[in-house]
């Protein structure tokens, strides 16, 4: 009769103490790649929504100029920063800058510019990936 070996056991029990320490050196690896994907998932949200709410800002203020921030003529959900505000939800930090080519908003003519600027600061989830605050606008 043949004797078995057990030479297979041993290399069981070895290749689980090398499995475990394989894990623990791409843990690290593994976990700055999963930081980098959420911090990038969160900055293309923040960055479609500022744009979102920019681009419904100006809109409502091509239409009404007047109306840039809350007024006696203009209260809340008829001006331009309530309309920023409200699609920015979520988003912290948001800064809403209105201008018009003429000068100030309530003088916009017909063939003026109006521009709504609306900037935020990021914060990275992930430290090493990159500086700790960027500005979005």
């Amino acid at each position: 009769m043949p004797r078995r070996s057990t030479h297979h056991t041993e290399r069981t029990a070895n290749s689980k103490g090398q499995s475990l320490v394989e894990f623990a050196i791409m843990l690290p690896v593994l976990l700055l790649i999963f930081g980098a994907a959420l911090d990038l998932g969160r900055l293309f949200y923040a960055h479609v929504a500022i744009e979102n709410a920019a681009k419904e800002g100006a809109l409502y203020g091509a239409n009404n100029p007047a109306c840039d921030g809350p007024s006696d003529e203009c209260s809340d959900p008829n001006n331009v920063r309530w309309h920023v505000e409200t699609e920015s939800i979520g988003i912290p930090d948001v800064g809403i800058t209105v201008t018009c080519s003429s000068g100030s908003p309530a003088d916009c003519e017909a063939d003026d510019y109006y521009q709504v600027t609306v900037t935020s600061t990021f914060t990275m989830v992930t430290p090493i990936a990159s500086p700790t605050r960027s500005s979005l606008i």
